[in-house]
C-alpha cells in the first residue's frame, strides 16, 4: 500500500483487477502510478475524487470498462488503453481529466497480427449524462473547448 503522495511502480508483466475491485475506488486519496515498459492492467481500474496521475501503463478491458474516473483530477499521460466492450475511460462525479499522448480504442492492426478477430469498440470516450453514441477516433491538439 501506498501512503498519500506516494507513488506506485507497476512492474512489467500483467496485472489483473477482479471484478470487486472494480466496483470501488482504488483510493480517495491522491494517487500517482507509474508503469515500466510492459506494463499491463487488465480490468476496470476505478479512479476516486482523491486525483492523481498515471504515467506508462497499457490498460486492456476485461468485458468492462479500462478506466473509470468517478470524480477528482486527474493527469492520464502516455497510456495506451485498449477496449473492446465498454468505454475505454468513463467519467462521472466531476471527474476533469488531462490526457497527454494517450490512445484510446480498440486493437490496431499492428496488434491484431493475422489470426486475430477484428474488434469493433462501443465507444472510446462516455461523459456520465450524455447519450452513448460510438467514438471510433478522438484526436484531440492543446486543449479542448469547454
Amino acid at each position: 500500500r501506498a501512503a498519500p503522495g506516494q507513488r506506485i511502480l507497476l512492474r512489467r508483466g500483467e496485472h489483473h483487477i477482479d471484478c470487486g475491485a472494480a466496483l470501488q475506488p482504488l483510493s480517495a486519496l491522491p494517487l500517482a502510478i507509474r508503469g515500466e515498459v510492459g506494463a499491463v492492467v487488465r480490468g476496470t481500474l476505478v479512479l476516486g475524487a482523491g486525483g492523481g496521475s498515471i504515467h506508462g501503463v497499457r490498460f486492456d478491458d476485461a468485458g468492462g470498462d479500462c478506466l473509470r474516473c468517478v470524480g477528482g483530477q486527474w493527469l492520464l499521460a502516455r497510456l495506451r488503453l485498449r477496449c473492446s466492450h465498454g468505454c475505454a475511460l468513463r467519467l462521472s462525479g466531476g471527474a476533469q481529466v488531462t490526457l497527454e499522448r494517450c490512445t484510446l480504442g480498440g486493437e490496431s492492426e499492428q496488434e491484431m497480427g493475422t489470426s486475430v478477430v477484428v474488434l469493433s469498440a462501443y465507444g472510446s470516450v462516455q461523459e456520465a449524462g450524455i447519450r452513448k453514441t460510438a467514438c471510433y477516433a478522438l484526436v484531440l491538439r492543446n486543449k479542448a473547448p469547454r
